[in-house]
């Protein structure tokens, strides 16, 4: 049996991740606070130790994230932010985020804030690409869906 098995660092890791998926980084830094005289080398190893064991793990961790952010109604560049805040690497972010329709969901997000009518005027189209654009969705879906809303 492992000495570290047991231990307070690791017990926390377990029941942070028994609440939601946490990327690498994240769950270094929570631990990290809940344990500030604990050596950083202590943290390294159960965190490593857990990832090695494949009960963390940032594959597991970003498909559970883009997937709420989606059931939100967010778009890739905001997504992908996030993503990198929470220290995830680029190549996992880029390969999570294609499996999705982001013209879709744009459409559904813009119709669900302003309903199906034409858009009428300057103002009301440029209030919309705002607000897409704030829920993270590229210039390329944001016109797509005012084209499609054009009457």
């Amino acid at each position: 049996m492992n000495k570290r098995e047991n231990s307070p660092v690791r017990l926390e890791a377990m029941n942070l991740l028994a609440q939601r998926e946490h990327s690498r980084r994240e769950l270094w830094d929570k631990l990290r606070k809940h344990f500030p005289d604990c050596a950083d080398g202590e943290v390294d190893a159960v965190v490593s130790e857990l990832g090695r064991e494949g009960l963390q793990s940032d594959a597991r961790f970003v498909e559970s994230f883009i997937h709420g952010r989606v059931r939100k109604g967010q778009g890739p560049a905001r997504i992908h932010l996030e993503l990198q805040q929470r220290g995830v690497a680029d190549e996992l972010i880029v390969e999570g985020l294609s499996g999705f329709d982001w013209y879709h969901l744009a459409r559904q997000v813009r119709q669900k804030k302003f309903g199906d009518e034409p858009v009428r005027d300057y103002r009301q189209r440029a209030k919309i690409g705002r607000f897409l654009q704030y829920r993270g969705f590229g210039s390329d879906e944001i016109n797509a869906c005012l084209a499609q809303s054009d009457g």
